[in-house]
């Protein structure tokens, strides 16, 4: 089976990053404040405008990027699907990282050597820069592991999504989603998969 593998989110924890620098930022900025730490984008979580939005990330996703530590058990538990005769294969919309420029190239870069650093195996890696859909088609992925609200529901209506649970996909439910909690449930959920998740 081909498995898709999203990297934000599913094998970082962007969620703590975005609390605690984020509430730095605020502080820096004079501008925003916590209003819901729960939130999947940072421009709710803080309230703050779309341009501060845009410079909180310009400025902080390099150091993100390089220096994010890796979610417990991802790299024990991606080596197992993989030694079953699964396919492999990262796809991610990393900000910058689909971009033809200097930091598109920069992002992949780092994007590959965390990967490596972090001892992760894959097939291929695949910078999105269009619907995750697509790409799961072009590329015949079978099954993704996800944590966007919005990509595990649009995805879920063609192949099954294995969410990796946060607060912020807590409602996200319905035909072809199963939530796991951390990467040995999505180990057991991918390596017991015989057909259709409800």
């Amino acid at each position: 089976m081909k498995i898709g593998v999203d990297i934000d989110g599913v094998l970082t924890n962007t969620l703590a990053f975005m609390r605690e620098e984020g509430s730095k930022f605020a502080v820096q900025v004079k501008e925003g404040k916590m209003q819901d730490p729960n939130a999947y984008e940072t421009i709710k979580m803080f309230g703050w405008s779309k341009e501060t939005d845009k410079k909180f990330w310009d400025e902080n996703i390099f150091s993100y990027a390089k220096n994010t530590k890796i979610l417990p058990d991802a790299k024990e538990s991606i080596e197992n699907i993989k030694k079953q005769g699964n396919e492999i294969i990262i796809l991610t919309a990393r900000r910058f990282s689909a971009q033809l420029n200097r930091r598109g190239t920069r992002m992949r870069n780092i994007v590959k050597q965390w990967l490596n650093k972090n001892q992760i195996v894959y097939d291929k890696i695949l910078f999105a820069e269009k619907d995750k859909g697509e790409y799961c088609k072009e590329y015949g992925i079978e099954m993704m592991i996800e944590d966007s609200p919005e990509n595990i529901r649009k995805l879920s209506k063609d192949i099954p999504v294995i969410c990796y649970h946060w607060p912020y996909n807590e409602e996200v439910e319905g035909k072809n989603i199963i939530k796991c909690d951390d990467w040995k449930e999505v180990e057991e959920c991918v390596l017991s998969y015989g057909g259709e998740i409800h």
